[in-house]
């Protein structure tokens, strides 16, 4: 487990990392965001998950589990049957998921310092040193910050490691039972019953995103948003330039505000990308949600209470969810929601419902963006297959 170097405050020592690295030491980025994303992690929830919690999950996931593969459709998944559900807090699954999240947080550092380098409209000196000296100093560090506070806050916030539309590879899952414990009392849902829909649903997410194609899809999405990225160097300049680089609170009031790290408008390109991108993902998530309902009603009866707090809760969107899904253009609007069942239901209403696993078999059977607005033609196309 990664110890908290910080306590509860997230940039106590920020320019000791800076002076790290004015002496030569490289990938102060990866360390800042590991620092900043415990810290917050930590502040969230404490270290240990209540061995109560931990007993009922592991009292029921094999129950889930045995559900899913002896009557799902996805009972021939390969992942499916070799994965595990561990119980977890926040600050114990950090450094867990930026070393998932390395491929594509590399490919941001690398897009946005180089976007960074060729910026022209720096001014030559802020405070008597120049400014690509400034830039050379602080930039990795406020995007270890950037990607430190996106990270810590999402992980504060998800029931379980599947909750983010993210490529997957690896076998465990993570679930926060203390968090699923706490949204069961809000919502005044059956506690028993909320914990045995989350590990289903937490199974069949990780199932679905694990098939090659949908992977490697989320994958070049992410990387598509990233490389597009060109207002974020603008941003980071316009931050370091108003800045008073000699007062420290400044980087700390600026960490404790997801909301204002690299809060710009996408460009164009960006939003192309974002459009492009989500009748594949409406249709991801929606199969998630087809497949836990499928599940779940065989042994906990009726979910409605359960689907609409789910519902409502994903209309209230996160800081850090948005934060995240700015930063790798992996998230699902709610308008894409209502698209995504729309076609789940348009094939269930037409008595297809058991081809819905070709889609996640087979590429071939992924939907284009005009068959997800009209099941009926995907359907048609998928009888020539």
């Amino acid at each position: 487990m990664t110890e908290n170097p910080f306590g509860f405050n997230p940039l106590e020592t920020v320019f000791k990392d800076l002076m790290n690295m004015l002496s030569g030491q490289r990938d102060v980025h990866k360390m800042v965001a590991l620092q900043m994303a415990t810290s917050i992690a930590a502040s969230a929830d404490g270290e240990n998950v209540d061995p109560n919690l931990r007993i009922k999950v592991d009292n029921i996931i094999d129950i889930a589990k045995n559900e899913l593969l002896l009557n799902s459709p996805l009972s021939t998944s390969k992942s499916l049957a070799t994965s595990k559900i561990i119980s977890a807090t926040g600050v114990s699954r950090v450094e867990n998921l930026l070393s998932r999240m390395k491929p594509l947080t590399d490919l941001l550092v690398a897009q946005t310092e180089s976007n960074l380098t060729n910026t022209g409209a720096t001014p030559p000196e802020l405070g008597g040193m120049p400014f690509g000296q400034i830039m050379a100093m602080t930039g990795p560090m406020m995007i270890g910050v950037n990607i430190g506070s996106a990270v810590g806050h999402l992980v504060s916030e998800i029931q379980g490691d599947s909750d983010i539309l993210w490529p997957r590879y690896g076998d465990e899952i993570a679930v926060y039972p203390q968090r699923a414990a706490t949204f069961a009392q809000d919502w005044s849902l059956d506690f028993d019953a909320y914990l045995m829909w989350t590990l289903i649903n937490q199974l069949v997410s990780n199932a679905v995103i694990q098939s090659q194609h949908i992977t490697t899809e989320l994958e070049s999405i992410a990387r598509r948003h990233i490389t597009s990225m060109s207002s974020a160097a603008e941003a980071l300049t316009s931050q370091l330039g108003e800045m008073d680089l000699s007062d420290p609170t400044a980087l700390e009031r600026l960490g404790q505000d997801p909301s204002q790290l690299f809060s710009v408008a996408k460009n164009d390109e960006q939003d192309r990308l974002v459009a492009e991108s989500q009748p594949f993902l409406a249709v991801v998530v929606a199969l998630i949600d087809w497949f836990t309902l499928a599940s779940a009603k065989h042994l906990i009866g009726p979910t409605d209470s359960i689907n609409e707090a789910r519902v409502r809760v994903r209309r209230d969107r996160s800081e850090g969810l948005n934060l995240f899904e700015s930063l790798f253009g992996i998230g699902v609007s709610s308008s894409s929601y209502e698209v995504g069942n729309h076609f789940i239901f348009g094939v269930v209403e037409r008595e297809a419902e058991e081809k819905l696993i070709r889609i996640v078999e087979d590429p071939r059977y992924m939907p284009t963006p005009n068959e997800v607005e009209a099941p009926g033609l995907w359907l048609a196309r998928i009888e020539t297959l």
